[in-house]
């Protein structure tokens, strides 16, 4: 086993889930009130981020963990039609036959992501950490690296989200920040991940390079 442990995100670093998420934010709009999106919408988040968005479309913040609630139920009625970020399978597959330690720390439903590994055939994690947060993803990784008894300087992150680099860096462990996900490679630039990727291909080598350093 490798003395490493890599802490995966699940949403836009391994499923493919923006578009299915904004279909399901667009159907529950009335519910709570809000407009629907916009293809401008969609560029905002992945150049701007979910700030502001939800700055932009006067969402209040105390409703945003109701919405995120009604999100994760409606993703879990569709989470057979949520394909996988194309070229990831084959990416973790080379990872953990490294033998890494493997966890995923996400805010989505633990039944949602058990589901959408299970039917990818990607069952290989090792442990998944959920919580119910939005812009606290920090004290989610301090916890997890509390409760797992992980070595800072041992452990790595890989997210998609500048949200991601933010709570990598409160952590205090270091960040692969890839550009396939929600927030473009522009907008992770500028947060100053410690590392990016742009391709799934190309992670399992940097994560040997990083890891032999």
């Amino acid at each position: 086993m490798n003395s490493y442990t890599l802490l995966f995100d699940f949403d836009g670093t391994i499923a493919d889930s923006l578009d299915t998420i904004i279909t399901t934010f667009d159907r529950i709009a009335d519910r709570f009130s809000f407009a629907k999106s916009t293809e401008d919408d969609k560029v905002i988040l992945r150049h701007e981020g979910i700030r502001v968005l939800v700055k932009k479309k006067h969402i209040p913040f105390f409703i945003l963990p109701f919405i995120l609630r009604a999100i994760k139920k409606e993703l879990q009625r569709h989470i057979g039609d949520i394909p996988l970020i194309p070229g990831i399978k084959d990416a973790l597959l080379t990872i953990k036959s490294s033998g890494y330690a493997l966890g995923i720390v996400t805010s989505n439903e633990r039944e949602n992501v058990s589901a959408f590994l299970r039917l990818h055939g990607l069952d290989i994690f090792d442990f998944i950490e959920c919580e119910m947060n939005i812009f606290g993803k920090g004290r989610m990784l301090k916890n997890v690296i509390r409760r797992k008894k992980l070595y800072k300087s041992r452990t790595l992150y890989i997210g998609d989200e500048i949200r991601d680099v933010q709570a990598a860096r409160e952590a205090g462990i270091p960040i692969i920040a890839v550009s396939w996900g929600f927030s473009a490679k522009d907008l992770l630039l500028k947060s100053h991940p410690d590392f990016l990727c742009t391709h799934p291909s190309s992670l399992p080598s940097l994560i040997r390079q990083i890891c032999k350093s």
